[in-house]
């Protein structure tokens, strides 16, 4: 400070010495210190609230899991004053591959979320969360040899990224559940073969018993094999913001890949393919953000057929979007309710040729229900447009 005075000594006002400045500064250090008790009090007063009681949090292994009070993670054996007869919502989160058994000092001792109300006391009031390992599966991250996920040992747990190298094989029994932490992805670079069926579907969502509500997403990315991804309900995904490649909650770069009857009703954006070869067959998708349902670009086939794809209220917000594919199939969708300005139920660009357009039903899309420009070139037969702006248009003199 001493440097900072001499330096400004002459501006207006100024400080004129550390003595001065000491003074000025503790009178809020001052504040700080005293203003937590006078609104503990104002409280108090406004909600005609009865004092106060120390509660003592912990668990019996910070590594092992976590104690949230009213949706915050607090550091163990946190301490602080709770206003009496006001219930306070706790909930014990254990680390993956580890369980909730128990609270000391809730009556509700067994329930992993739930409420502690305090009453008059005068000692400290000590709550503490029990954790113990808990016998899961746990998913390699590193999968280096073929892999085969079984009903038996289902639920599945991830720890973070799981990576299937090249030449390498996972295979998905039907039925299976797997549970994945925030931010975690499947890169794929050897396939997948997710073998779920209509009677028992896979199941793939963010880890909920460790504290988690999403994850990230599948990358399958110059994979070695050809990858089939049947019957499964894709729930909590998300995308790569940062990253073009991987926007999609199911992404393909330079990948030849089935999807087939596959559910993904609450990502960011849910099919994303580049390049390759790809089926997407009797998938149901939806969106509530602004992105396509499908969207494929350079691929060197495509097929999208008996697909229920519903819209949202968004802007720039396509049902299928072919670019740039000379080799492409649209047949037999059900393509409904695109409201959002700008949104067509069918957009080929960027020079895409030759795409066959049958046998869609396209509803209620703000825009065009089927729209081709950039150059590209389309066979459209035996559609049936309603509620559109324009039924179909053709955007410039090249295509």
């Amino acid at each position: 400070m001493i440097k900072h005075i001499d330096r400004w000594n002459n501006e207006s006002p100024n400080i004129p010495n550390v003595a001065a400045w000491n003074y000025e500064t503790n009178i809020m250090r001052e504040f700080g210190e005293e203003r937590p008790q006078y609104m503990k009090e104002h409280l108090a007063s406004f909600f005609n609230l009865s004092g106060t009681e120390k509660i003592n949090f912990s668990c019996n292994d910070s590594l092992i899991g976590s104690v949230f009070v009213e949706d915050v993670q607090i550091e163990n054996n946190f301490e602080a004053e709770f206003y009496r007869y006001t219930p306070i919502k706790i909930e014990a989160v254990p680390k993956i591959g580890y369980r909730f058994v128990k609270w000391i000092g809730v009556q509700d001792s067994l329930s992993k979320s739930t409420t502690y109300t305090p009453t008059r006391t005068d000692s400290t009031i000590y709550i503490s969360a029990i954790f113990e390992e808990d016998n899961v599966s746990i998913i390699s991250s590193n999968i280096i040899e073929n892999t085969t996920l079984n009903i038996s040992g289902s639920p599945y747990f991830a720890k973070g990224n799981v990576i299937v190298n090249p030449n390498v094989s996972l295979t998905v029994d039907a039925g299976v559940e797997i549970l994945m932490p925030e931010n975690a992805n499947l890169i794929i670079k050897g396939d997948i073969q997710f073998n779920g069926t209509e009677e028992q579907p896979i199941t793939i969502k963010a880890n909920e018993n460790s504290g988690f509500n999403k994850w990230g997403y599948i990358f399958i990315d110059s994979a070695t094999a050809k990858s089939n991804i049947k019957y499964v309900n894709l729930l909590q995904a998300t995308q790569n913001k940062y990253d073009s490649s991987q926007i999609g909650a199911i992404s393909s770069y330079k990948s030849d890949l089935l999807i087939e009857n596959v559910t993904i009703l609450d990502a960011p954006f849910p099919i994303f393919v580049q390049f390759g070869n790809v089926v997407i067959r009797n998938c149901k998708l939806h969106t509530e953000e602004v992105s396509d349902l499908i969207n494929i670009k350079y691929a060197e086939s495509a097929l999208t057929e008996n697909c229920d794809l519903r819209g949202n209220n968004q802007f720039d917000t396509d049902a299928i979007d072919y670019d740039n594919i000379s080799s492409g199939i649209i047949r037999n969708n059900r393509i409904y309710n695109f409201y959002g300005f700008n949104s067509d139920g069918i957009d080929l660009g960027e020079g895409a040729k030759e795409i066959l357009v049958e046998g869609n039903l396209i509803l209620n899309c703000n825009d065009k229900g089927i729209s081709v420009g950039q150059g590209s070139t389309a066979i459209v037969k035996h559609n049936i447009i309603v509620n559109c702006a324009q039924g179909m248009g053709i955007k410039d003199d090249s295509s």
